[in-house]
């Protein structure tokens, strides 16, 4: 049972690590990167909805709403691409949901771990509560300055995958 749960947070973890290690490296190319390709994901998603439409012409609401739903996503893609600033500014909030919710369930291995009789639990639990306390600062207090939470966000990004890995072998022992 510990096997299964452990298996797939050390892979997540890892690929934490790595991420956060990107973000504090290169901060600026990768907000402008990924917000470059949201916006043309936007622009071209909407494109092939209001070619389909167009291709069809039916007159039924599916196909109404497939061209709706086609014109909004172009226009949020090009809003994305002319206001990168503003869209940037959600970046904070976005990780610390990850955060909150990867602290939220590092809470409950810990419990598991008391559960199984680990001795040391609470060095789990005391890290899954400052995954959450980091996770909720994000949500409550993204900064305006669009670099520095980039780098904060790696830097937690790398604690939360030390940490969940931290946990994750705890359990392996432990079965």
């Amino acid at each position: 049972m510990f096997k299964k749960i452990t298996s797939s947070p050390a892979l997540l973890s890892l690929l934490m690590i790595v991420f956060g290690i990107i973000l504090v490296v290169w901060p600026s190319p990768v907000l402008s990167a990924v917000i470059s390709l949201l916006g043309v994901g936007l622009i071209v998603g909407g494109v092939i909805a209001a070619v389909g439409w167009y291709k069809t012409r039916e007159s039924t609401v599916l196909s109404y709403s497939r061209l709706g739903s086609g014109l909004i996503a172009i226009v949020a893609g090009a809003i994305i691409l002319f206001h990168p600033l503003e869209v940037a500014s959600f970046f904070p909030i976005a990780i610390g949901i990850v955060i909150l919710v990867t602290g939220l369930i590092n809470m409950a291995q810990a419990l598991d771990l008391r559960k199984a009789g680990y001795p040391r639990w609470l060095v789990s639990f005391i890290l899954s509560i400052v995954t959450i306390a980091c996770g909720i600062v994000f949500v409550t207090q993204p900064i305006s300055a669009l670099e520095i939470p980039v780098i904060a966000a790696g830097i937690i990004l790398i604690y939360d995958g030390v940490s969940s890995l931290w946990i994750s072998t705890r359990l392996s022992e432990q079965a």
